[in-house]
């Protein structure tokens, strides 16, 4: 049943999870079957536990399998993609408060780590070849072919995204992405259905467009898909790899439901893969896309948080035979970004550098990940839950504690700690949980970052004495 090749680039965890990730999705794992202990099978195949913990342990994340302890690792049950018979033709509120000393703003970013000398290099190159042109005419409405060749390549390493360079439509920003399938989407024919909670940008932009919006909870395990059902010609904007401001894992037997039920309602699903290049497990987390065989996925990408917000740089991967053509639709716009942005992208995904960085950034704030969860961990323990760990640059922290979130705040502002209230971000913020507070770590420089925890243990402390 599985074969590893020690001559392979791949590792062989990485191996092992894709067989075993094959077996189960074909059916020859079928669901309820036992998997071997992981003893059992680094004997068989001749690898270490270690490799087997981590093959299992990505499954386990990813939800194609489950643990009962005890007893071990069981195949859960997912469901079948549907198979027509016809064809089928970021937003987040800013981040405000009083003026604080130790700040843990969700919306920032440490300038300092996006300091980088290759794609000054990249943007020197691509102005010196626009000098060289005789004349510089306006790019395509989908934008440079050259940026939409290199992010197609991008994603397809990256996230396992199946696209062309056609697919892709260049943008300023997420912003824009938006408001860009406003126009292709008609509020008389189609409903919106957000994450509750989720970004409120994105309810206020279709809202003033027009079109109907419904609310649908999301908690541990992402969005509850049973209320999908009663909707169709719906469009559901979900972050199905990092849910926010959550931070949980859509399983894949909920992906595979979201999917399904778009081709039986004929609906759209927007995925906002927002932080993807931020993941501090072995492996990232596939894309939703990357499993829709029935081009119902709408991809939204951007390159903020991985080479800075400044440039205000975003696409949009459209379905395969999508029935609307930028060209046909808007004839007469031209593309949202400067051609020499788009060249100095280009150049730089090609580049070697391009890797390079996202590791420096990648590693950089899994170091700062690591130390305020084990701060956290090794001074509150079961006091606190840490909810969307693994990624990104926030977190939400639920306390023990009788004060309100509101409470919880103004005594974290006596030391000059500012934290936020995720409320925000539910459709009714009265009926958000209590006891939680919205943290983020990405503005915070790396030799600051053991003055702001302190700070944070003190305020906590004072919480937890009340």
């Amino acid at each position: 049943m599985i074969t590893l090749d020690r001559s392979s680039p791949l590792s062989l965890y990485e191996q092992l999870y894709r067989e075993l990730k094959k077996a189960i999705i074909s059916g020859e794992l079928p669901p309820g079957k036992q998997l071997p202990s992981t003893r059992a099978l680094a004997l068989q195949y001749d690898i270490s536990r270690n490799t087997v913990n981590t093959a299992y342990s990505q499954l386990l994340v990813e939800g194609f399998i489950t643990s009962r302890p005890g007893s071990g690792f069981y195949v859960e049950k997912i469901p079948l993609p549907v198979t027509l018979n016809q064809t089928t033709p970021s937003a987040i509120p800013e981040a405000q408060g009083p003026s604080c000393t130790y700040d843990f703003s969700y919306g920032s970013l440490d300038i300092n780590i996006y300091r980088n000398r290759a794609f000054r290099q990249a943007m020197s190159r691509a102005w010196n070849n626009m000098e060289k042109r005789n004349s510089i005419p306006y790019e395509p409405a989908a934008g440079s072919l050259h940026l939409r060749e290199a992010i197609t390549h991008m994603l397809h390493s990256s996230r396992g995204v199946v696209a062309t360079p056609d697919q892709i439509i260049l943008t300023s920003g997420h912003y824009y992405s938006l408001f860009l399938l406003t126009a292709f989407f008609s509020s008389s024919h189609y409903s919106l259905i957000l994450e509750d909670p989720g970004y409120p940008a994105v309810w206020d932009i279709f809202q003033k467009e027009n079109f109907s919006i419904h609310a649908i909870p999301a908690g541990k395990t992402g969005i509850d898909t049973a209320p999908l059902h009663q909707y169709t010609n719906a469009l559901l904007y979900i972050t199905p790899s990092h849910q926010y401001p959550l931070g949980s894992i859509l399983p894949i037997k909920k992906r595979m439901e979201i999917l399904n039920w778009a081709v039986q309602t004929n609906s759209y699903i927007i995925e906002n893969d927002y932080d993807s290049e931020l993941h501090y497990r072995d492996m990232p987390i596939p894309s939703l896309q990357s499993i829709d065989s029935n081009h119902r996925v709408i991809y939204l990408g951007t390159f903020s948080k991985s080479i800075s917000p400044d440039i205000r740089a975003s696409y949009l991967v459209m379905p395969e035979n999508f029935p609307l053509h930028l060209k046909e639709r808007f004839p007469r716009i031209s593309a949202s970004l400067p051609q020499l942005m788009e060249e100095t992208l280009a150049y730089y995904l090609e580049s070697d550098a391009w890797e390079k960085h996202l590791n420096i950034i990648r590693n950089h704030f899994r170091k700062k990940h690591d130390a305020i969860i084990a701060f956290l961990k090794k001074h509150f323990g079961e006091k606190i839950t840490i909810h969307g760990i693994g990624g990104g640059v926030h977190f939400v922290l639920e306390l023990k504690s009788c004060l309100s979130t509101e409470q919880m705040i103004a005594i974290l502002n006596t030391e000059s700690v500012q934290v936020y209230n995720p409320a925000m971000f539910w459709s009714h913020p009265e009926q958000a949980p209590k006891h939680m507070l919205l943290m983020g770590y990405g503005g915070i420089p790396e030799d600051e970052l053991p003055d702001h925890l302190e700070a944070l243990r003190k305020g906590l402390n004072k919480i937890f004495d009340r």
